[in-house]
């Protein structure tokens, strides 16, 4: 049907695409075992998830550790991938990116969050961002199916106890004080440590003994703000 494709197009959620430079390793897509990792690199799709899936399933020494280097995705795979990452205990290393759908239910859902030195994360928004952009006609058919992943992406916070006003934080801070969000080259927002653990974020590992990838990474800097959760900030289980 024709709305179902423009809403899997939106719901892609406007994958974070950060320029490659010539001083980085290109980026490549690959989903499954390699040299014993289980691996996760590329856009969060139903068709990666099953190469996953099955990737795993055909292995008999089964990894305890998903290792991501992703722009985002699809909403609902991404919540898939989220869901199959907690009921299978998995950790979560990210390696050059985790960003939109994969810092909102493949990061946040991972038993230990590893991150390297220049690990990028983005948030951006999620089911629950208020501004899509639907066609009149396309109107009726969106809201039925944003309702049912608003639902489903609710009750995926509440069992992975994260506050989910960590994906849209950014947005509504840029909607109520837009005079502290001028750069148009901004593609996404993150947080320090402290305030992804006042979100919920618990057990995060840092495997140099640092996280900051902003000085590894100066180029990207300037498409990500850093977010600073307000001193009235409360921890909140199924906010929304």
């Amino acid at each position: 049907m024709k709305w179902l494709s423009l809403i899997s197009l939106g719901l892609l959620a406007g994958c974070a695409h950060l320029p490659n430079h010539s001083n980085e390793p290109p980026s490549r897509d690959f989903v499954g075992m390699e040299n014993g990792k289980l691996l996760y690199l590329g856009n969060i799709s139903k068709k990666h998830n099953k190469a996953l899936f099955k990737a795993f399933n055909n292995v008999s020494d089964k990894p305890n550790r998903l290792v991501v280097s992703s722009p985002g995705g699809d909403v609902k795979a991404g919540l898939e991938l989220g869901r199959w990452i907690q009921q299978n205990n998995m950790d979560v290393e990210v390696l050059r990116l985790c960003a939109s759908s994969c810092a909102d239910y493949v990061l946040t859902a991972g038993n230990h969050k590893y991150l390297h030195k220049d690990s990028i994360l983005l948030w951006h928004g999620s089911a629950w961002q208020q501004n899509w952009k639907v066609d009149d006609n396309l109107q009726e058919s969106f809201n039925k199916y944003i309702n049912a992943a608003r639902k489903e992406e609710s009750a995926f916070f509440a069992s992975i106890k994260v506050d989910n006003l960590i994906t849209v934080y950014g947005q509504l801070q840029k909607q109520q004080h837009p005079e502290n969000f001028t750069d148009k080259q901004i593609k996404g927002y993150d947080y320090s440590l402290a305030d992804m653990k006042r979100f919920g974020l618990t057990n995060i590992v840092l495997l140099d003994n640092e996280w900051d990838w902003r000085q590894y990474r100066p180029v990207e800097k300037h498409e990500i703000q850093r977010i600073t959760l307000g001193s009235d900030y409360q921890f909140t289980l199924n906010r929304f």
